[in-house]
């Protein structure tokens, strides 16, 4: 059965299903205790009173984390408008996810949907200037719940400008005849 051969109805209950947010991570302490981890992580290495630099950022203390972390890298056009992310480090588990992008703009993924999202938050972040969870759900062709959580910790090497974020992203597979969550 093609998606022609669904009922209006069923495209409206699916579409329902498809939902994006951004909020400011503070808002969920204590309901992820790899988020929790990851902004206390950098609330030592700052003293919560500084953005962290990149130099704060150990790969080696964060060692089984590290599959799902990327570094991203604003870039911005002459107007000083963000025109794309760029993308020097993607961890394999995000790779495998999302297809390579390493060395690459987030504007490059086949996906605009995807792209428009990243892009979102991260003009979001610029303004709000804090650590930003994203989240987003959908529901996959095989009747899969997906979500994608991704935490935001922005970054500055002079303290001002956010030159690059620290992206720890997830995903989440849950049947629809399941209460369980998995990770992907």
């Amino acid at each position: 059965m093609s998606s022609f051969d669904v009922p209006e109805s069923e495209h409206r209950k699916n579409q329902e299903l498809v939902t994006f947010t951004v909020v400011d991570a503070a808002k969920v302490r204590g309901k992820d205790e790899a988020v929790d981890r990851i902004l206390h992580y950098v609330e030592d290495k700052t003293g919560s009173d500084r953005f962290a630099k990149r130099s704060d950022i150990q790969p080696g203390e964060m060692k089984d984390l590290l599959p799902d972390i990327c570094f991203f890298v604003p870039v911005f056009g002459e107007t000083g408008e963000l025109e794309d992310v760029h993308i020097p480090l993607m961890g394999t588990n995000v790779v495998r996810f999302y297809g390579e992008l390493t060395g690459q703009g987030v504007r490059a993924h086949p996906s605009a949907e995807v792209s428009d999202r990243i892009m979102a938050t991260v003009t979001q972040i610029l303004k709000d200037r804090r650590p930003t969870l994203a989240e987003s759900k959908v529901l996959s062709s095989n009747k899969q719940h997906l979500a994608v959580r991704a935490l935001y910790i922005p970054m500055s090497e002079d303290g001002q400008k956010i030159d690059r974020l620290l992206v720890y992203l997830r995903v989440f597979v849950r049947s629809l005849l399941k209460d369980s969550e998995t990770r992907a």
